[in-house]
């Protein structure tokens, strides 16, 4: 709390030894570098001791530590990631399929996240029944147009 009070005095001295100077001050030429030196002044007694301050300030990152609940939140959130991606994708398929009045029996995508650095996309299934067997072809097609993924179609 001292070093506030005696912050605060200083910047007000400062303002005070400003404010007579340039009242003293006569007009003329001189007059805008006169001011703005003494604008440079004030900044500088304000800024100066926040700076002295901060030097003696030490920030030790080394003691650290990372309570282990926080992989916990890392795999919590690859879950999560992963299952909006999953439905997201379904969707898609899904929307697709039903634009194109192609009739699906289920839809299902297949995601990995086991290397810890991104999230893949193995499969989408899509199970139809026998009798749209003869748009199988045209489902890849549909599917790989809109989404950019080849899926595997099986037959029920």
């Amino acid at each position: 709390m001292a070093e506030l009070t005696e912050w605060a005095g200083a910047v007000c001295a400062a303002a005070v030894i400003c404010a007579v100077s340039e009242m003293l001050l006569p007009d003329g030429s001189v007059a805008k570098t006169v001011k703005f030196v003494l604008g440079l002044f004030l900044i500088v007694s304000v800024m100066l001791p926040l700076v002295n301050m901060l030097r003696s300030c030490t920030f030790d990152f080394k003691n650290i530590s990372v309570p282990e609940s926080s992989t916990d939140i890392v795999q919590k959130t690859d879950n999560l990631s992963m299952t909006y991606g999953k439905s997201i994708i379904q969707k898609l398929v899904n929307d697709c399929l039903d634009e194109n009045g192609i009739g699906y029996e289920k839809t299902d995508v297949i995601m990995d996240s086991s290397d810890g650095k991104s999230i893949d996309i193995i499969r989408v299934c899509i199970y139809i029944s026998a009798d749209e067997r003869n748009s199988l072809a045209e489902i890849q097609r549909l599917v790989k147009e809109k989404t950019g993924i080849t899926p595997d179609v099986y037959v029920r």
